[in-house]
C-alpha cells in the first residue's frame, strides 16, 4: 500500500503527491474561455475608468519621483553650509515634501483628466482624440477654478496644448483623419 504523502523523484527532481492537492485545473475552467470573472452582458475588454487606474497610479508614482529627485537636488543645493545628520536630515525633508507635493498634484491631474474622459465618451458614445482634447482642457481649466476666470483660460489653454502635443504625437493619422473628417 502506498502511503498518503507520496515523497518519490521521477525525472523532473522531487514529487510532492497529496490527496487532497491532486486535481485537474481544468475541473476549474472547463470552457477554456478567460480565467477572470466577466459580468454578464459585459464584452471580454477593459472599461475606460478601469483603464483609468494605470494612468493615474503611474501618474502618481512619476509625480513622486521626479519630485523627490528635484527635493533631493534642492535639499544639497541648500545644505552646503551643514554637516553629519543634520544635513541628511535636511535633505531628506526637501525629498519628501516635494516629492509628495508633485505626486498629489499629478495625481489629480490625471484623476480629473480620466474622469472627464470617461464622462465625455459617454456622452458622446464616441471615444476619440476630441475627448482626448476637451479632457485636457476642462482639466487645466477645472485645476485654475480657484484663482479666477483669467486663470481658468490660462490653465485651460495650456491643458489643450499639453493634450494636443500628446495626440500630435502619438496620433498624427487619426489627427489628420478628424481634422480632414470631424465625428462630432
Amino acid at each position: 500500500m502506498q502511503d498518503r504523502l507520496d515523497t518519490s523523484f521521477n525525472k523532473t527532481g522531487a514529487v510532492f503527491s497529496s490527496p487532497y492537492l491532486n486535481f485537474d485545473p481544468a475541473i476549474l475552467n472547463p470552457t477554456g474561455s478567460s480565467q477572470f470573472i466577466i459580468p454578464e452582458g459585459q464584452g471580454e475588454h477593459r472599461g475606460k475608468m478601469e483603464m483609468a487606474f494605470f494612468t493615474i497610479g503611474s501618474s502618481v508614482c512619476a509625480g513622486g519621483f521626479l519630485g523627490g529627485l528635484n527635493g533631493f537636488l534642492s535639499g544639497i543645493r541648500e545644505t552646503k553650509n551643514l554637516s553629519g545628520n543634520i544635513r541628511y536630515s535636511q535633505i531628506m525633508n526637501f525629498s519628501i515634501k516635494k516629492g509628495s507635493l508633485l505626486s498629489q498634484t499629478v495625481g489629480s491631474w490625471a484623476l480629473m483628466f480620466s474622469l472627464y474622459d470617461t464622462i465625455l465618451s459617454n456622452v458622446r458614445e464616441v471615444d476619440d482624440e476630441f475627448n482626448v482634447a476637451a479632457s485636457g482642457l476642462l482639466t487645466g481649466a477645472t485645476y485654475g477654478a480657484p484663482y479666477g476666470l483669467r486663470r481658468v483660460a490660462k490653465n485651460g489653454l495650456i491643458g489643450l496644448g499639453c493634450t494636443l502635443a500628446y495626440l500630435a504625437y502619438t496620433r498624427r493619422d487619426k489627427l489628420n483623419a478628424l481634422v480632414k473628417n470631424p465625428s462630432f
